[in-house]
């Protein structure tokens, strides 16, 4: 998971790609700047389709790490396959603002 503006503004991503080679399975280049479910979900999606060992987040700002958090937190949890974002926001406890005995990535 990377930011565009990174990639257009330096070469840490092309350098950090060229290293890893054939060791990247899959890449998502950027989200908005209010993360969504969709883009957790999507992200979720891709760790499972690409059976994925780790998650790389290079950004800016704190949206990319707590999406890459979000997402990974779900793959452990839950199928995201079977996920909408209406199942995620009903997994929620909404007087408590979280969902309650998860299990660590």
């Amino acid at each position: 998971m990377y930011s565009k503006g990174l990639v257009a503004n330096s070469d840490v991503v092309r350098v950090l790609k060229k290293k890893l080679g054939q060791f990247i399975v899959g890449l998502k280049a950027d989200i908005g700047a209010q993360l969504s479910y969709g883009d957790m979900l999507e992200i979720a999606n891709l760790l499972n389709a690409k059976y994925a060992d780790c998650l790389l987040c290079i950004g800016s700002s704190s949206s990319y790490s707590d999406a890459c958090k979000t997402a990974h937190l779900m793959q452990a949890n839950f199928d995201p396959a079977t996920l909408t974002p209406q199942a995620m926001k009903a997994l929620v406890n909404q007087d408590k603002g979280k969902k309650e005995d998860l299990k660590d990535p």
